[in-house]
């Protein structure tokens, strides 16, 4: 669904600020094409690394607006609790508006009646947000396999040796976060041995799980980079 409005994030143009001009527009563009309207752009590899990191933060705010909106369509459907199925709710009582208890035939005062409270909605409520929670996070899961492609791992590994085909089948099957792992580890690997020739083939690599082994360098060190400034490195060093 078409949307007129969305979220953006000071880090996102901080990642992308010291990028050239053209390519920082068309990053931009993208961003606002695919919140909006949630057609995914073709852009260039380097400009698709960038994006791709950004646009998960705009499908968890999309998907946090959509369970939002499906909530308070369940409450709503379900109607008040203590007043008539699918009505407005009775009033609470308070100082200024105490509930009266009713009267018999010859004037005496009946005790009030304590409402049936079905004590089990709010556990039945929160076991169905639960599944509905596993379901959604299972089938992302399979919708982010693309996010990352194996063209962005084969230009950024920089050492095109072995059979392209079944390698891009390897790397299919990878889940989303071996994917960002990968990506995270080839700079640093890189670092390591400049020399591509010493490094690994990437069917090897892939094989092994090779972005699982540890890397000495003497940037460990230094603390953590941010995925901003992870982004930028990675742009850079193309």
């Amino acid at each position: 669904m078409a949307k007129d409005r969305f979220l953006f994030y000071q880090k996102w143009m901080d990642a992308i600020r010291d990028l050239p001009s053209d390519l920082r527009l068309e990053i931009l563009e993208s961003i606002v094409g695919y919140a909006c309207s949630g057609n995914i752009p073709v852009l260039k590899t380097n400009a698709n690394i960038a994006f791709n990191f950004i646009k998960q933060d705009i499908d968890r705010d999309a998907q946090a607006y959509i369970n939002t909106c499906a909530k308070n369509r369940e409450n709503g459907s379900k109607g008040a609790r203590y007043g008539i199925s699918g009505g407005r709710p009775r009033k609470e009582e308070t100082p200024k508006n105490p509930q009266k208890p009713p009267k018999t035939p010859n004037g005496v005062l009946k005790p009030p009646k304590t409402p049936d409270i079905d004590t089990d909605i709010d556990t039945d409520i929160d076991k169905e947000s639960e599944e509905r929670k596993k379901e959604e996070i299972s089938s992302n899961e399979d919708t982010k396999r693309a996010e990352i492609s194996f063209e962005e791992f084969w230009d950024l590994y920089d050492k095109k040796k072995g059979d392209r085909g079944k390698l891009q089948k390897k790397w299919e099957k990878l889940r989303e976060s071996e994917r960002l792992a990968i990506m995270e580890y080839i700079p640093k690997y890189k670092l390591e041995t400049p020399n591509k020739q010493y490094r690994k083939n990437p069917e090897t690599f892939l094989n092994n799980k090779a972005w699982n082994d540890e890397i000495i360098t003497e940037e460990i060190s230094k603390p953590a980079q941010s995925r901003e400034e992870w982004v930028k490195k990675i742009l850079n060093s193309k």
